[in-house]
């Protein structure tokens, strides 16, 4: 998706997905977050995609999943937004591995590995991408708006 505002940088995406940066920090220092844009020139540039991925980290860690796993829940939402970029929505596809453990996957069909793996949520990759590219507008336009009445 194309935006008005190319280049967010880590501070922007933050207030805009409304992400504490302490809470943000500490995961990525601690490993739990890795699908955050790389730095260049130490400045990371968010774009919908990778805020979507934040956006979700957050709710999950807020909905009270552990970092770790909402990371790994984040990494697997940015993986198949880049497998499958146009589509609509993603599946989140659940499966018994052993007794004690089991398979998570994100993607329009289950993963090979487990062919009768179970739909356990629907991501609305459309949706979300509308909100998010709403959001990052809104934000500028506020912060545009900010700027113009102190002039």
């Amino acid at each position: 998706m194309q935006l008005a505002h190319a280049g967010i940088e880590t501070p922007d995406a933050l207030k805009i997905a409304g992400v504490d940066q302490r809470v943000w920090r500490a995961a990525m220092d601690k490993g739990h977050y890795t699908c955050a844009p790389p730095a260049v020139g130490n400045k990371r540039v968010w774009t919908v995609e990778s805020m979507m991925c934040l956006t979700w980290f957050d709710a999950l860690c807020k909905g009270g999943m552990p970092r770790p796993l909402a990371g790994e829940m984040a990494g697997a939402l940015s993986a198949a937004i880049a497998r499958e970029p146009d589509a609509k929505e993603l599946q989140v596809w659940a499966w018994e591995r052993d007794e004690e453990r089991g398979g998570l996957w994100i993607g329009t069909q289950p993963p090979a590995e487990a062919p009768s793996a179970q739909v356990i949520f629907v991501v609305p990759v459309s949706t979300w991408r509308s909100n998010v590219a709403v959001a990052i507008d809104n934000f500028y336009r506020r912060r545009a708006a900010r700027k113009g009445n102190r002039t």
